[in-house]
């Protein structure tokens, strides 16, 4: 028998990776019964989880190549250096990741002005500048990431709106995505923009007052929504413009408020029920007109994250879970909420003193971009566990590839892996972190970003033997508080 420690491979490259759930008794429900060629068994040591994968697609979705996403409040404009041509290292970060979607919105969206001019100090907060656009988009065309445009709701102001989306259009051209009003209107009258009666019929009337009145002025805008999180808003919003917009939007974060007594790793990996009927309400009415779905802003707990929880390494084990899981259900990409400020506890990309460096979820990033999921395969569990989660996946050059994410702090578990000789070799890539609270190992095959943003990584390339005449298999092996990519050669 042949025995290989996945967990300890060195890693080079940019991780790419879209895949299926296939797990008893975790967020999603057991595929339909696989009909297709079988391509591997799988049995835990202790016989405890038991899978089958299967050469035949999960469904008829396909993952795209923008899947992976930030999203920022819209006050990270009046950083001049954050969205800068110059900023090398950042430029850096988000090539690693492929083509990707920035959304540009935030609680901030509703109190931030609109300047039809240059700006002329670095100290004003409160208002984006022609000019912070003009510096954006000379960004943006150095990495190519369409951006949903986030557009003051709360505050509203007809000229101001035309002016705006103008000007984005003008600057960033095939790289606007869309232009989204406002942001969690279901929240406005917390927020003191509305007024108590405010309900989602207001934010429609809302929402095709400005729209129309953008249009006037920019005809070819292109509108998404609704930026909320509960889903009567959505629905209703749904209803109204889906005919209008080019993509339905949505935010989740697993918990909160940040400093909560309740927030714990275990509770970030406890499966959440709540986020499975949302996810699949949403594309319930998305797929009726083959409209997309995207997760818009999403992390760990809102609020600006918990910190040895939201900074650390269990916000990567987490972050390929979730990535995974989402692509999976169809969910059409993931943007994950960013920031620039001590208070952004969550970001994947920290800032200090001008400095940018990867935090643990960045890697998670990494890793599911080295996946290049095409779309999910379909697997047959006859025993599982929610501690493990079980990915299978076609890849975008036709290999097949499979994840493991261990979410146990403490037990690794190993696999015996048995297949019929088609497979002669493993490319494999593992997630490696210390401990789930550790802030600074997290790393793939035990690489990791350099201070300029440049990430290289090799898989570890590992022959088989299988032949069961010889008693002959291979044993992987899953770290405790690790995620393991597997590709089939």
């Amino acid at each position: 028998m042949k025995t290989t420690n996945y967990s300890l491979i060195p890693f080079v490259g940019v991780m790419c990776f879209f895949v299926l759930s296939c797990k008893k008794g975790s967020y999603a429900t057991q595929d339909p019964k696989p009909t297709g060629t079988l391509l591997i068994s799988l049995t835990s040591s202790d016989n405890l989880i038991e899978a089958n994968l299967y050469n035949e697609p999960a469904n008829d979705k396909f993952v795209g190549s923008d899947f992976l996403g930030f999203s920022y409040e819209k006050v990270s404009l009046t950083d001049t250096s954050l969205f800068n041509k110059n900023n090398v290292t950042l430029i850096n970060l988000y090539k690693n990741l492929g083509v990707g979607s920035i959304r540009i919105g935030g609680n901030t969206v509703d109190y931030t002005y609109w300047s039809n001019s240059l700006r002329k100090s670095n100290n004003i907060k409160d208002s984006v500048f022609k000019s912070d656009i003009v510096r954006f988009a000379a960004f943006d065309k150095l990495v190519s990431w369409k951006t949903i445009w986030g557009i003051n709701l709360g505050k509203a102001n007809v000229q101001a709106m035309g002016d705006e989306t103008t000007a984005v259009s003008d600057n960033l051209q095939d790289l606007v995505g869309s232009f989204a009003l406002g942001n969690e209107p279901d929240f406005y009258y917390r927020n003191k923009y509305r007024t108590p009666n405010y309900d989602q019929f207001s934010y429609s009337k809302d929402f095709k007052t400005y729209s129309d009145s953008i249009k006037s002025v920019l005809p070819k805008a292109i509108f998404s929504g609704p930026e909320t999180v509960g889903s009567v808003y959505q629905t209703q919003f749904f209803n109204d413009f889906s005919s209008n917009i080019s993509l339905l939007s949505g935010h989740y974060y697993r918990m909160g408020p940040a400093g909560d007594t309740s927030i714990t790793i275990k509770k970030l990996f406890t499966p959440d029920k709540d986020l499975i009927s949302m996810v699949k309400g949403s594309l319930t009415l998305a797929n009726t007109v083959n409209m997309p779905y995207r997760l818009t802003e999403t992390n760990s707990v809102f609020n600006g994250g918990q910190r040895g929880i939201s900074d650390a390494h269990a916000s990567a084990v987490w972050g390929v879970d979730f990535l995974c899981l989402m692509a999976k259900m169809g969910v059409a990409g993931v943007n994950f909420h960013t920031g620039n400020g001590a208070v952004y506890v969550y970001t994947p990309i920290s800032q200090k003193d001008n400095a940018y460096f990867a935090e643990p979820l960045y890697y998670a990033m990494l890793f599911f971009h080295e996946a290049s999921i095409k779309r999910f395969l379909k697997c047959d569990v006859t025993k599982g566990s929610d501690k493990l989660s079980i990915f299978s996946f076609e890849r975008t050059d036709g290999r097949i590839g499979f994840v493991f994410v261990n979410k146990d702090d403490k037990a690794d578990v190993s696999f015996l892996l048995k297949q019929d000789n088609l497979i002669k070799s493993i490319s494999s890539y593992t997630l490696n972190g210390d401990t789930f609270a550790s802030k600074t190992t997290t790393n793939i095959n035990n690489s990791f970003v350099s201070a300029n943003g440049n990430f290289v990584t090799e898989p570890l390339v590992t022959d088989l033997i299988a032949d069961d005449s010889k008693n002959e298999a291979t044993t992987v092996l899953v770290k405790a508080h690790s995620a393991l990519l597997i590709v089939l050669n």
